[in-house]
C-alpha cells in the first residue's frame, strides 16, 4: 500500500546530479521556515503556503478521498493566479505520525498532501516536517 513522505523516508541517500539540489533549496527559503530534523534541513508546512501565497497562489483545495481506522489517503490540488495547477496526494496511518497526533492522522494525511502539492508548485525538494513521521 502507500507510504507516507515515501519520498522522504530514505533520508541516507545522496542525489544525483539530475535532482533538485537540497543547498539551492536551503538557500531559496527564509530561515524561519527552515527546521533541522537529525542534522538535515526539512521545510516547514507554514512555509511553503507563505511562499506560495507570495507566488499567486489562489486556491489550494484538500480532499479525503479514504479514511479507516488504519489509513487516510488525501490529494490537494494547487491553482495559481498565471492558471498553474499541481496535484498530489498524501497518505498518513496511525504508525508513521508522530505519537500526539495518531488521533487527527486523517487530518495529517491531508497536510501532507498539501504539503507535497505546494513543494511541487514552488520546485521545492526539501521534504516538509510535516511529511515525516513518527
Amino acid at each position: 500500500g502507500p507510504t507516507a513522505g515515501g519520498d522522504c523516508r530514505d533520508l541516507g541517500t545522496l542525489p544525483t546530479p539530475s535532482e533538485a539540489d537540497p543547498l539551492s533549496d536551503v538557500l531559496a527559503i527564509p530561515a524561519q521556515y527552515l527546521q533541522l530534523i537529525d542534522g538535515k534541513p526539512f521545510v516547514k508546512y507554514a512555509g511553503l503556503l507563505a511562499m506560495a501565497h507570495d507566488r499567486g497562489l489562489q486556491q489550494l483545495e484538500a480532499r479525503s478521498t479514504r479514511v479507516s481506522d488504519t489509513l487516510a489517503v488525501a490529494y490537494a490540488t494547487a491553482t495559481f493566479t498565471d492558471g498553474r495547477r499541481f496535484t498530489e496526494s498524501g497518505d498518513a496511518t496511525p504508525e508513521n505520525v508522530e505519537s500526539q497526533m495518531q488521533p487527527h492522522f486523517a487530518r495529517l494525511a491531508l497536510t501532507r498532501a498539501k504539503a507535497r502539492c505546494l513543494r511541487d508548485a514552488l520546485n521545492v525538494s526539501l521534504c516538509a516536517v510535516e511529511e515525516v513521521g513518527g
